[in-house]
């Protein structure tokens, strides 16, 4: 995935996206532990 900063409304866009992805993997990862 790339980042483009030069696009300040997609990088705030991206953000939360990116933080509800770490979540959940993150919880993944400690149920299958």
């Amino acid at each position: 995935m790339t980042i483009n900063f030069s696009t300040p409304h997609d990088d705030i866009e991206m953000k939360p996206r990116i933080t509800v992805v770490g979540w959940v993997e993150l919880a993944v990862m400690l149920s299958t532990t």
